[in-house]
């Protein structure tokens, strides 16, 4: 049953807002747990109204107080006022902002520590509120916020940037903290469990974040790091004819996940390019837009393949929802269902076979049909050797490509019929 009259107290004739405070934002209140307010009313519907519309009005500044940064040891209204502080100081009155520091510095100082121990102990707290207010110390979390929001990059360069530099929040609270030793040592804790490639890209959204705030000091001295990763690279092995046949009829795999592994086989879109697919039917052609396409030379045409034309047609028209961190996890769950090998040498060299692999599977196909190089990069939307090349070939038509496209051929029909998965669908 709805209780009505929650929060509301009578007094005499007088309703009174009755709220406990939450414990994260008792320092808006002056350490108070409790709100005690009057409505000024006698009437109980009017009470409600008014306790509703406060209600909303508390919740609304208590989220805003909760979405302020936090630094190691201020809380999010101490953080925002050091850095108004530290924003101020570029002013005309830089002497009275710094004047003003100090006296804020003091009375965190003072509100911390015990009276008997001023000037005995100090407290790391007055420290970072100092470090932050008077430009010495800038919060790494919002350095990489600034980072990420303001610097150009790609937006699969942002994502992968966002997550390595949450290593970084982690390990240094300010920027300051990063330097030539304490860099070391994060790279030495992230090489056991990760390749080479891991650690240069840790290492490159590092010395951007530093370059972007004019730290290029330290961004010199970690450049020439010495990489030892524990975890070697594997590189991108191919799927066989008749595994291809085992994962494009099983049975126990959705049907979306099927047609993304018939469309990354007969065009060797990579998983973000599937996720956000547009396929043309009037010109039966595959369409790679911005939003999706890796890299400029991403965004493309491909004639559709007759064997992925259903599949194209079918995400084309329900892939809102899919992801490629979704898309990844069904299919390394169905090689494994299905028993086959993630990892296979080729010629000796170990290899990693993964969704992606799907597309060096076709690119293998495509060179085995002895297609030119420049028409392999262009399918696969590879970067050419130079603008002027580039710009020529973008020129070129999806439809001249159509006949390579259409000869590659994974036996589908006689690899099928000798699989367990086909016999039961």
């Amino acid at each position: 049953m709805r209780t009505v009259n929650r929060y509301l107290s009578k007094r005499g004739r007088t309703w009174y807002l009755i709220k406990r405070i939450p414990a994260d934002v008792r320092e808006l209140h002056q350490g108070e747990d409790t709100i005690r307010e009057s409505l000024k009313t006698t009437d109980l519907i009017a009470a409600r109204r008014i306790r509703d519309a406060r209600l909303k009005e508390l919740e609304a500044e208590w989220n805003a107080y909760r979405a302020l940064p936090r630094g190691k040891h201020l809380n999010p209204r101490e953080l925002h006022a050091a850095l108004q502080l530290r924003k101020d100081l570029l002013g005309s009155e830089r002497q009275a902002v710094l004047e003003i520091v100090e006296e804020c510095t003091n009375d965190i100082y003072n509100s911390d520590v015990p009276e008997q121990l001023h000037g005995l102990a100090s407290s790391e707290k007055a420290a970072e509120f100092n470090g932050i207010a008077s430009g010495k110390r800038f919060p790494t979390e919002l350095a990489v916020e600034e980072f990420l929001a303001g610097a150009k990059l790609k937006p699969t360069t942002r994502k992968l940037y966002a997550g390595l530099l949450k290593l970084v929040i982690n390990k240094f609270p300010t920027l300051e903290e990063i330097n030539e030793v304490s860099i070391i040592s994060l790279v030495r804790e992230y090489q056991r469990d990760h390749t080479a490639k891991s650690v240069r890209n840790l290492l490159t959204a590092t010395r951007n974040l530093l370059h972007y705030h004019g730290h290029n000091h330290v961004r010199e001295a970690i450049r020439s790091l010495r990489i030892d990763a524990h975890k070697p690279l594997l590189e991108k092995g191919i799927w066989t004819p008749k595994e291809l046949v085992r994962l494009t009829v099983a049975n126990t795999a959705p049907q979306w996940l099927r047609d993304c592994i018939i469309v990354a086989a007969y065009s060797g879109l990579r998983a973000q390019e599937i996720r956000g697919l547009i396929y043309d039917a009037g010109e039966n052609q595959l369409v790679v837009p911005l939003q999706n396409a890796k890299t400029t030379n991403a965004i493309r045409r491909i004639a559709c393949h007759p064997k992925a034309k259903e599949a194209a047609i079918r995400l084309a028209s329900a892939n809102d929802k899919l992801t490629v961190h979704k898309l990844s996890t069904a299919f390394r769950s169905l090689v494994e269902k299905l028993n086959l090998p993630r990892i296979v040498e080729i010629d000796g060299v170990p290899t990693k076979r993964d969704f992606h692999a799907l597309r060096h599977t076709f690119a293998s196909k495509l060179t085995a049909l002895g297609a030119e190089e420049s028409a392999i990069k262009r399918i696969l939307g590879h970067s050419t050797k130079g603008n002027v090349t580039r710009g020529y070939s973008q020129k070129v038509g999806a439809e001249l490509d159509r006949p390579l496209i259409e000869r590659v051929s994974y036996e589908v029909s006689d690899a099928a019929a000798a699989t367990p998965e086909a016999k039961a669908a």
